[in-house]
Order: C-alpha cells, then sequence, then structure tokens
C-alpha cells in the first residue's frame, strides 16, 4: 500500500508498526509494536493509576479539562505512543478522595514503571522517523532513524555505526560527562519522576543514562537534602536536550552518508560506461 511520508508518521503513533505492515515491512512492524505497547503495559501494571500523579491537568477540572483527561496529551514523554495513552486515559477512574489520595502513594519499582512508559513514547518517535523514511522509498544500509536510536541507547553510538567514530565518542562523552556530574551534585537523586516530572522528561532523552540511574539509583534513601540537587537535576536535563542534538545529527550524517555513497556508484557508473 502506498503512504505518503506524513501519513506513515501519523499511523505509527497512532498504531505502532501499522505503518510498516502497510509498507510491506512486517517484521519492523511487529518490532515496532511489541516494543512500544509491551513497554507501555509492563510499566502501568506496575504503575496502575499512579501513572497520573505527574500529569499537569489538574484533577476534577471540568470542560475542556475533563476531554483532555481522556486525551492525555500533557502525559509526558508517553504522548508520542497516542494509542496507548489514550486507551489508559479511557480506562482512568473517576476522581474520588481515596483515588488522589493513592495516586500521591509510591509504588513499588515506580522508578521502573515510569522508565518503561516512558521509553515507549520516545520509542513510537523513533518508528515513526523509520516510517516516514521508509515512505519515501529510500533506502540505506543504516537507517537513520536506527543511528538515532542507537544514539539514545548510547550516545555517541550512532554516529560510531554511520562511520564517524571520533566525532561519535566526543558527543558521547560530553552527553555521559554532563549527566554523571549531575548525579554527583544531586549525590544520586536528580533521576525521580515523581517528585521532577517536568525535568525528568528532558532526561528522558537520554536512553542509556536513564536507565541506568532509574535502576540503581531510583529507589535509594536520603535523609538529607542534598545541597546541590536542584543543580544535578538541571545538569541531568541539559544532558538529555544535549543527546537530543546528537540523535538529530546522528540521523543527517546516517542519511547523508548514503546519499554521498549513491553519489558515488553514480559516478563511477557513469565513468565505466563512457
Amino acid at each position: 500500500m502506498k503512504l505518503t511520508t506524513r501519513s506513515a508518521a501519523l499511523c505509527t503513533f497512532l498504531v505502532p508498526g501499522l505503518a510498516h505492515f502497510l509498507l510491506g515491512r512486517p517484521l519492523r512492524g511487529v518490532i515496532a509494536f511489541a516494543s512500544c505497547v509491551g513497554l507501555f503495559v509492563a510499566g502501568y501494571a506496575i504503575l496502575q493509576d499512579r501513572i497520573w500523579f505527574v500529569e499537569m491537568i489538574t484533577p476534577g477540572e471540568t470542560g475542556l479539562s475533563s476531554w483532555l483527561r481522556l486525551l492525555p496529551i500533557t502525559l509526558l514523554p508517553e504522548s508520542p505512543n497516542f494509542g496507548c495513552s489514550v486507551i489508559a486515559g479511557l480506562m482512568r477512574e473517576a476522581d474520588t478522595p481515596d483515588l488522589l489520595r493513592q495516586l500521591r502513594m509510591p509504588r513499588d519499582y515506580e522508578h521502573l514503571g515510569f522508565l518503561l512508559t516512558g521509553s515507549s513514547g520516545i520509542l513510537a518517535c523513533l518508528w515513526a522517523a523509520d516510517a516516514h523514511w521508509l515512505a519515501g522509498e529510500r533506502r540505506a544500509s543504516l537507517p537513520p532513524a536506527w543511528a538515532a536510536a542507537l544514539s539514545w541507547i548510547m550516545p555517541g553510538a550512532g554516529h560510531v555505526a554511520a562511520g564517524q567514530k571520533s566525532k561519535g565518542m566526543v558527543m558521547g562523552a560530553a552527553v555521559w560527562i554532563m549527566f554523571l556530574l549531575g548525579l554527583i551534585f544531586s549525590s544520586g537523586h536528580a533521576v525521580d519522576r515523581a517528585h521532577y516530572a517536568a525535568w525528568w522528561v528532558g532526561q528522558s532523552f537520554c536512553g542509556g543514562p536513564l536507565i541506568l540511574s532509574s535502576l540503581l539509583t531510583g529507589d535509594m534513601k536520603f535523609s538529607e537534602f542534598p545541597a546541590y540537587m536542584d543543580l544535578g537535576v538541571a545538569l541531568c536535563t541539559v544532558a538529555g536536550f544535549m543527546n537530543v542534538i546528537v540523535m538529530v545529527d546522528a540521523y543527517t550524517v546516517a542519511e547523508e552518508s548514503d546519499v554521498v555513497r549513491s553519489d558515488v556508484l553514480t559516478s563511477d557508473a557513469e565513468g565505466v560506461s563512457k
């Protein structure tokens, strides 16, 4: 089935993997669906209604805001995984006083749950970029969206895979150093979505560092508030936005390297024919 680049991306946001199936890439479609939906379901199983604790809309509001509760566009970074977010919104219970108290009660392994649901939204964006690329009937030895995904998992890895090893190592090191400094200044407590939800959105773009910090420092307790907590949180968030630049650049490098390779092959073929 013929899809435009825009419709391919839109289909992926609604149902991860749908565009890949329509474009004749069923294996990618299965992997996209399993990764996005599987991560969201696994995280939601841990969090349940606790996931709405990070929502920015005040519970109990009426009018337009009541509809936004069913279309949780403010639930970031899960919102790009739009289908799962909407279904979760439809399953949401009414805001009774007992429920609102429960939302504030921490859950076991909630750091893992927030990590899983948040990662599903980031992956939805990456799969949408992949579908956009495929719909344009372009081919690459390293699909640009995969280069960006590698840089999300391990900052700089996308450049290394695309053939720019030195650049990737420098950019990746800069992101890691910034993120680690944030953890040091905050005594390991900078990555905490339950308390720093808005900052966590920026941190989520650092996939690998976020995964490690969520698993290793997420449940750490402290008796005294770290003196440089705010600085630590800010540095980890800056690292996340730095990695956005790394991911976009990795996408561009993979895209342009294949264009250059294609031009070289074309010129070689023309030289042989002459």
